[in-house]
């Protein structure tokens, strides 16, 4: 129904934020990571997903393209809504999600609040044969991560934050001590 808005930002508050679009504002919900990166004043496309519930109507707002699309698959999986597909998206790039997804790997789907096993399960079981992934891509670092968060509570740094510096690494670092290093520097940038 309304596939993007193109206008300043009016407004961020905890899980959304206002875009003022032709002296319109706009109520957009999104995810953590999107509302860090917006600034107030600023002018952004955000790509948007109408939906229609019983007692209200919701838009939800991405900075990309593919990011919509993979909330629109995830969103149409039985027992996931727009909130869980939010945080299934704030907690992992789609990059990593999809090959976790092709891989069985269900902890990266409990990350998110709100998804527990038997979701995660349902989420592998209906999308496993929807998403692409490229050539070449490799899952061989998601079993890795589980390690390296595991050193770093090891080193007295608490899981959650562990789980924020890993989040952080860039995927396209395949070798364990690269990635290891990499969240270090994360969790030190603080």
């Amino acid at each position: 129904m309304i596939y993007f808005i193109n206008g300043k930002i009016y407004l961020k508050e905890k899980d959304f934020f206002i875009i003022n679009a032709n002296c319109i504002g706009f109520k957009i919900f999104t995810h953590k990571k999107i509302l860090d990166s917006l600034k107030i004043g600023n002018e952004y496309l955000i790509f948007t997903y109408f939906h229609l519930k019983e007692n209200a109507v919701e838009l939800y707002g991405f900075l990309e393209e593919k990011e919509l699309s993979f909330f629109e698959i995830l969103n149409s999986v039985s027992g996931v809504g727009p909130k869980s597909a939010l945080s299934i998206l704030e907690k992992n790039d789609i990059k990593t999600l999809s090959l976790a997804i092709k891989n069985n790997k269900i902890e990266f789907l409990t990350r998110a609040s709100g998804i527990g096993q038997k979701t995660a399960e349902r989420i592998i079981l209906e999308l496993k044969n929807k998403i692409n992934i490229e050539q070449g891509e490799s899952a061989a670092h998601l079993d890795s991560d589980a390690d390296i968060i595991e050193a770093l509570t090891n080193l007295g740094y608490s899981k959650q934050q562990a789980k924020e510096a890993v989040l952080k690494v860039d995927s396209k670092i395949q070798s364990f001590e690269e990635r290891f290093k990499q969240a270090l520097k994360n969790l030190n940038k603080k």
